[in-house]
């Protein structure tokens, strides 16, 4: 398949390279010289309707446009044939722009997400999904092309069965429902529960006429309410089919250093009869020549100088240019002169941008919208940018609809859009009146320390609490005393004291105050009676100090017989009746904590405060954790206290807990659902989507209009013609420049007692706030004509009367003693009149309301408002919401309550985002335009618009500084487009810019942006600041050929120095790993001066990472070692990793599917547990009969370019917590199931972190060779080759070229290995240090985990004994095992750097290794989290550049004495630069290092130095052919001794 699909591409390539040679170059055609290179997925081509359907699918989330364009697939003028891509894609765009709420503006993105297959991922993910259901299939004589559909677990793809396999299918499991699964519009509460047949087809979009037969009868079942209806896209690619072309990436070819030759001959040979006079005579064309270092020091200057002095429109395409081939520009820019004026405008504005940015000099920064895009440009690609420029748009496009165009840059840069925060908001808890414990004030312990409060400027230790005698910091801990969740509070607090940790301790404690309770039945009430009892005796810390005594002595859970004993056996004479009976005198403050615990709005116990401020439940779980918990909040805090201190706001004479109780900050109740909630079990918050966008003032809202068949936006729209306020002044309500930015819709059943409760506390609020506005929706029982109740009251006194007598009346009906009974009342005309009576009065005239009722106006509008609330709020009737300033609060809970101060609170948070300010704004626009014609709706728009569609960063207002010659500034061509603000501070000669500039390019073709782009170049130069051409991979829309069928997508470069050697290498997205396919050259070593037309390198996509983060919830650590497996129903473990302590992180190879994260199993799953994770999709399979939570597996979905990162929570099992997953013997006391383990799924490694290229049966040879003790039946060997040199020395040692070939002939196995090296783990840059990296930063995770030996051997030795030797070598307890450096080449003294200088002081006389040959023992290498250790100090090391100069046997010398080595014999490694030749007769290995002195090629010094080499290398050649018996074939292979690449 790949073999015929690249024929293809390369056909494909050749013809563009063709072209633009012949209309471009054509004067160069004889020496015209290019190198090209593409990348494909390792999956067949996807629909452009499929990929389309997606974008539009998530243009707006309620999912409902998926729909819409499938359904518009139906309409008949589409029934054409699809028989190219171009009709394809056209007829894609032509579907979407009649859907999508931004027209055009929104096809140019989708243009751009075409180009990126940005959602070809997603349709793979789905084809995975189908393809574990292709054997069904089979089963069933189901053709694979056809639609097919699955009801609770049965395949079938005939619509005649529909109704059988409906029959009993709630009694088999269903299919698991996704987070991107296409379910049918309706009103089930919960897709995964509910129990009602899932239906899943799978079907070709493309091909609508194939599978509307059964979209109809699912959608006229779903709406029926008898299924949950699914689509997953679904199309069988035949193996001709075209793999996906990438876009998106960046080509390197990097300026390569040629200080010790690394070309192999015959490509010289092969190569010879090229002409070399014919190349061209320009120095471009031949080498790159060195610049002086006066030339250079200028050079960011003049880069700068030449790209501003072109025209505007040109400056992108020039920074461009000079960028991505700056090696071959830097020599003509040392002759650009540099204005005066030109470099103090930009020294005036680096100096600016450092104060103001903090960005410096040679730095670049992109802000799009004032939205920051990251501090490492240098890794931003557009598969993450384009979910920020789509909401952005369609941001922009409803103030564009409203009549803002620039206006709402201002709007964004206002408002406090950063994600909210819980842990910023205190309680203020001084009327549960905490049990202190201490005070720090006042109590003689702690005399001896300062009592000033200017103590906090002084210098301390980071991360210690000053020891200052002030109650600055207050700890209360609120707990019922009974629960095992107290046991570690309390013991953990009372250490703190003991350990006089500056705190002022306190407790609340919250018990059942029922009367009918006391302590000799209630444990509660029992251990309440006996911390009062003590407290009087002998005062609160011995209370306190008892129960924690009684947490520690009886056995969990606690039982109050057990409680009364432990007392008794404590206080024998005390009057057992007098202190637990019911009428206690200790007793008598029981409520006290209760009652203030149901007024705070917290909702789980224990909670603990500091200074009022709740610590996250995560800090909670174990004392090490609740100790950290509480410092980290008192760091945070501190510096708040210091900025107090210095601005005279906090003095000695203060009284500190008045003064932190009195802080904005501090409210009386805080309400969960409005400050947010960090608890990852409870990180759905139920804030549903809001409709509110540009209204529609020809919406017919009249009776004959079916409220359930309108359209949400006009429902919507009909709701808010009708909405009536209630303000606290009707003088602001009539001036038409007042704002009101707080608006509240209260969404319940007035006639119940619950919604007349919740409308008293908003008019009680309403009282106190200038800035609220108050309105009604209606959602109880149905509406029946003439059937009047207390919500026909309520909203025709809303509707009629003007707000100051509305207010009134309500007020009076609500103060009715009977209202509550009222509920039900069903009144008529006598009784209406005579409780209107009862209200009128004073003032306010009731005779419209009697006229509204009977005019039945008021039932339309209850049943507008009861649709939209069940409708589009998909409440239940009788269910309560609020909605504040369109986000919706809601549905509360039976025992929740919404009252007063959540009001203000809420009141308080529209205020601190920015609303207040952006009111103001408002109203400026009132005075100066006419586009705003109510200022209380325009804002609740605007509110609206931002909470739906902006990103949730926070937004920055960039000032550039000075703009005249610096910095280019170009404006929006198309006044009728939404407008995008971007701007970017560029180094013109960085890494950055060379893919920056591109993407810019890109943004101004795709979006109608004002852009500002400023020169930010690097004062002083000492070196070449660029050694690399480079090329971004990336058009706006996809491109055709004359067939209509899709070109691939390619980098190609051209005006190549010809005699300059150049290294290939990809710039992908982190999540990606690549591989290259095909080339007919040695991409590490390209000399064009050796190539006769072209270069063509064909790459592929492999693997998309999925990363994660584990943590064990009770620690609070990561538990390194853990080990996981990834897989898929039908192949449980394709690949494994273990967890690494650096950040608990793990990485898994996966790709475009739905997942199935596991435990592995043997030790890891007997130890562990996992229990909950953030980033998976949520999953109803459990252990069986397991009543603590433990998940079996995670379902984890990659569905995009941009991988899958998930946290992950897990615990040691009960019986387990003693436990260690890497100890090395049994535990004492240990049985034989405890025992460390030979893992029993040894035999079924083909999952393993290794890549999946070797046979299967490969995998299982390996894995069953390796189980054995310290004697070994396989010897594992690992090497690294980059070049067809190195290639070529690599097959001498280990027979690896021609993998498949060989391997057959010598009889060995053979994996090729690979490793995403991590995105928090320090890049290294240059191809070479990349290398020396992988040979010791990942050895833990980089190998299957059943390999517990292996041995590196460089690409260029020479092996000469058994390694079965080294295999079995001991190595006493060390991880791995190195041979020192010779000594014995006593010429070579004064290069031996480690004999003198930091290396000698740091050695302290142990020998310097070298890295060419060790061994590791994997098991222990892991048990001692060596590499966990070598990353930790490669981390520190590595951002000095003069360190780790030889990283790969630096690092391990420089952990020496952390991570032990173990010296082999010197007799393993010669090397003629570093031993002696009398000790060349002794050597197991001959490696070919590096000689400083003579600098010898490396194939002259083999073919001298190892007399074998050349018999060797013709050995494996002749191999090579004469396991060949097609002749055709036997030519590819000679012709790849010629270097082409496997």
């Amino acid at each position: 398949m790949y073999k015929r699909y690249f024929s293809k591409n390369i056909l494909n390539i050749k013809l563009l390279i063709n072209l633009f040679i012949l209309f471009c170059c054509i004067n160069l055609s004889k020496s015209y010289k290019i190198v090209s290179s593409s990348l494909d997925a390792n999956w067949t081509q996807t629909s452009f309707l499929a990929e389309t359907s997606e974008f539009v699918a998530n243009t707006i989330s309620n999912g409902n446009l998926f729909w819409n364009f499938v359904e518009e697939l139906f309409n008949e003028k589409y029934f054409l044939e699809q028989n190219s891509d171009e009709k394809e894609f056209n007829l894609a765009l032509k579907i979407a722009e009649n859907l999508l709420p931004d027209g055009q503006s929104g096809i140019s993105l989708l243009r751009l997400s075409l180009s990126l297959r940005l959602y070809s991922a997603r349709i793979q993910l789905h084809r995975q999904i189908a393809n574990d259901l292709l054997p069904k299939l089979k089963e069933i004589k189901c053709s694979e092309n056809n639609p097919f559909y699955e009801i609770n677990g049965i395949v079938s793809c005939k619509y005649s069965e529909i109704d059988k396999l409906l029959q009993n299918a709630n009694e088999r499991e269903p299919s698991q429902i996704y987070s991107i699964d296409h379910l049918y519009p309706n009103n089930f509460p919960d897709v995964n529960n509910y129990k009602f047949p899932l239906i899943v087809l799978y079907a070709n979009i493309g091909q609508p006429n194939l599978f509307q037969q059964f979209h109809k009868e699912f959608v006229k079942m779903s709406n029926n309410g008898l299924i949950k209806y699914v689509f997953r896209h679904f199309d069988k690619k035949t193996v001709s089919t075209p793999l996906v072309s990438l876009s998106g990436y960046g080509v390197e070819l990097a300026v390569k250093s040629t200080e010790y030759k690394a070309l192999d001959d015959l490509a010289f040979v092969n190569n010879g009869n090229e002409n070399i006079g014919e190349q061209s005579n320009q120095n471009d064309l031949e080498i790159l020549t060195p610049l002086e270092r006066d030339e250079l020091e200028d050079i960011g200057f003049q880069a700068s100088q030449n790209i501003m002095n072109n025209s505007p429109e040109n400056v992108i395409s020039s920074l461009i240019d000079l960028s991505q081939n700056f090696p071959s520009k830097s020599r003509s820019l040392t002759k650009i002169k540099v204005s005066q004026s030109f470099r103090e405008e930009i020294l005036f504005n680096q100096n600016h941008w450092n104060k103001e940015l903090e960005l410096s000099e040679g730095e670049s920064a992109l802000w799009i919208n004032g939205i920051n895009i990251g501090h490492d440009l240098d890794s931003v690609d557009l598969f993450h940018l384009f979910e920020t420029l789509r909401q952005e748009q369609l941001l922009a496009n409803y103030f564009k609809q409203i009549g803002f165009k620039r206006e709402y840059f201002n709007v964004l840069q206002t408002m406090d859009l950063s994600e909210e925060k819980s842990n910023t908001w205190a309680l203020d808890f001084r009327d549960g009146d905490p049990h202190w414990i201490n005070n720090l004030d006042k109590d003689q312990q702690y005399s001896d320390w300062g009592n000033s409060v200017r103590l906090l400027l002084q210098p301390y230790f980071p991360g210690m609490i000053r020891p200052i005698a002030r109650n600055l910091f207050s700890l209360v801990c609120i707990l019922n005393p009974s629960s095992p969740s107290s046991r570690d509070l309390l013991k953990t607090t009372f250490s703190l004291y003991m350990h006089q940790v500056p705190l002022r301790i306190g407790f609340i404690f919250v018990i059942n105050d029922k009367l009918s309770l006391d302590g000799k039945s209630n444990v509660d009430v029992a251990l309440f009676n006996i911390f009062e009892f003590i407290k009087e005796k002998k005062g609160t810390l011995k209370a306190i100090h008892f129960i924690q005594k009684i947490h520690e002595e009886l056995s969990s859970p606690i039982e109050v017989s057990e409680v009364h004993k432990f007392f008794k056996g404590h206080y024998p004479d005390s009057d057992f009746d007098k202190i637990f009976g019911l009428n206690s005198e200790y007793n008598k403050n029981i409520s006290v904590g209760i009652n203030f615990y149901r007024r705070s709005g917290l909702r789980k116990l224990p909670t603990v405060l500091v200074n009022g401020i709740p610590l996250d439940n995560s800090a909670l779980e174990s004392s090490d954790r609740i100790e950290d918990g509480i410092l980290f909040s008192i760091m945070r805090q501190t510096s708040s206290f210091q900025r107090a201190v210095i601005d005279g706001s906090l003095t000695d004479k203060e009284n500190i807990l008045n003064w932190v109780m009195s802080r904005p900050d501090v409210l009386p109740r805080l309400n969960p659902r409005l400050i947010g909630n960090n608890d990852e079990d409870n990180n759905e918050r139920k804030i549903l989507q809001t409709f509110i966008s540009a209204s529609n003032d020809d919406v017919s809202c009249e009776d004959n209009v079916l409220l359930d068949k309108m359209s949400s936006q006009n429902r919507f729209n009909c709701l808010i013609k009708e909405r009536r306020y209630l303000v606290r002044s009707d003088e602001m309500l009539d001036d038409d420049n007042s704002i009101h930015w707080f608006t509240v819709w209260l969404v319940a059943d007035l006639n119940s007692a619950k919604g007349q409760q919740l409308f008293r506390d908003a008019l009680k609020s309403l009282k106190k706030s200038n800035y609220m506005r108050l309105s009604l929706i209606y959602n109880g029982p149905e509406i029946k004509k003439n059937s009047w109740t207390i919500a026909h009251i309520f909203d025709s006194i809303l509707t009629r009367l003007s707000s100051a007598p509305a207010k009134r009346a309500l007020n009076k009906l609500l103060g009715l003693e009977e209202i509550e009974k009222m509920g039900e009342k069903i009144f008529d005309e006598n009784s209406i009149e005579k409780l209107l009576n009862e209200i009128g009065g004073h003032g306010i005239n009731m005779d419209p309301i009697l006229a509204e009722l009977k005019s039945g106006n008021v039932e339309r509008r209850l049943a507008l408002q009861s649709s939209f609330a069940f409708n589009d709020l998909n409440l239940i009737k009788g269910q309560i919401a609020v909605i504040i300033n369109s986000k919706v609060f809601g549905p509360f809970d039976n025992d929740e309550d919404f009252g007063f101060d959540d009001f203000v609170l809420a009141e308080r948070l529209a205020e601190r985002k920015g609303v207040k300010k952006v009111a103001e704004m408002v109203k400026g626009w009132k005075k100066h335009e006419k586009k705003v014609k109510n200022p209380s709706d325009t804002l609740l728009q605007i509110i609206s618009f931002v909470e739906n569609f902006a990103i949730q960063k926070r937004r920055h207002s960039v000032d550039i500084g000075m703009e005249f010659e610096s910095v280019l500034n170009l404006l929006a061509k198309d006044d009728d487009r939404p407008i995008f603000q971007i701007v970017a501070i560029i180094n013109p000669i960085s890494r950055v810019a060379q893919k920056l500039a591109p993407i810019l390019q890109i943004l101004l073709k795709v979006l109608n942006v004002d852009l500002t782009l400023a020169m930010n170049p690097r004062t002083k130069i000492a070196e070449l600041p660029l050694k690399r051409y480079y090329r971004y991979v990336l058009l706006d829309t996809p491109t055709f050929d004359q067939n209509g069928q899709l070109l691939p997508n390619f980098a190609h470069f051209e005006g190549l120095p010809h005699k300059q050697l150049l290294t290939l290498n990809l710039d992908v997205p982190e999540a990606w790993m690549v591989q290259p396919i095909w080339s007919d050259h040695d991409l590490d070593n390209i000399r064009l001066a050796l190539v006769q037309k072209e270069v063509i390198a064909l790459f592929q996509l492999r693997h998309i990472l999925l990363e994660g983060h584990c943590f064990d919830e009770q620690s609070g650590n990561p538990p390194r070692g853990l080990q996981f497996v990834l897989g898929t129903r039908t192949n449980i473990a394709m690949f494994d990793t273990i967890v690494m302590a650096n950040l608990g992180y793990f990485q898994l190879k996966a790709g475009p599917g739905a997942w199935i994260l596991r435990l592995r199993e043997g030790r890891s799953k007997e130890i562990y547990e996992i229990k909950g994770s953030v980033g998976a999709e949520k999953t109803t399979k459990k252990l069986e009969n397991n009543a603590d939570g433990e998940l079996e597996e995670l379902h984890v979905l990659v569905d995009s370019f941009t991988g899958k990162t998930i946290r992950m929570r897990v615990a040691k099992r009960t019986g387990m917590e003693k436990r260690n997953l890497l100890s090395e013997e049994n535990e004492k006391g240990s049985n034989a199931s405890e025992q460390p383990e030979r893992d029993e799924e040894d035999d079924d490694d083909e999952g393993s972190i290794w890549s999946n290229f070797a046979p299967k049966k490969v995998v299982e040879n390996l894995s069953n060779k390796l189980l054995g003790g310290e004697k070994y039946d396989v010897i594992n060997i690992f090497s690294l080759a980059s070049g067809h040199l190195y290639e070529r020395f690599l097959r001498i040692m280990m027979l690896s070229e021609s993998l498949p070939l060989l391997g057959k002939h010598y009889g060995f196995d053979y994996q090729l290995i690979e490793y995403k090296w991590p995105r928090w783990l320090h890049q290294q840059i240059e191809k070479q240090r990349v290398m020396w990296g992988y040979k010791i930063l990942f050895l833990d995770v980089l190998f299957p985990l059943d390999v517990k030996k292996i041995i590196f051997v460089d690409a260029d030795q020479v092996v000469r004994a058994d390694m079965m030797e080294l295999m079995e070598l001991d190595l006493h307890g060390a991880p791995y095992g190195y041979t020192p450096f010779c000594d014995s080449r006593t010429s070579m003294g004064g290069f031996r750097f480690w004999k003198s200088g930091y290396w000698a002081s740091h050695l302290a006389g142990r020998k310097y290794h070298i890295s060419a040959l060790y061994v590791v023992d994997l098991l222990k290498f892991r048990q001692i989290a060596a590499g966990d250790r070598l990353r930790g100090q490669y981390q520190g090391l590595s951002a000095d550049p003069n360190s780790l100069s030889n990283l790969d046997q630096d690092l391990p010398n420089n952990m020496i004495h952390q991570v032990r080595i173990h010296s082999l014999p010197q007799e393993w490694l010669w090397c003629e630069t570093w031993c002696d030749d009398s000790s060349k007769v002794n050597a197991k290995t001959v490696d070919l290092c590096n000689n400083p002195q003579t600098k010898e090629p490396k194939l002259e010094s083999a073919m001298r130095i190892i007399p074998e080499w050349t018999e060797l290398d013709n050995e494996i050649k002749e191999v090579l052919i004469s396991r060949i018996d097609d002749k055709n074939e036997k030519n590819e292979i000679i012709d790849e001794d010629k270097h082409k690449e496997l």
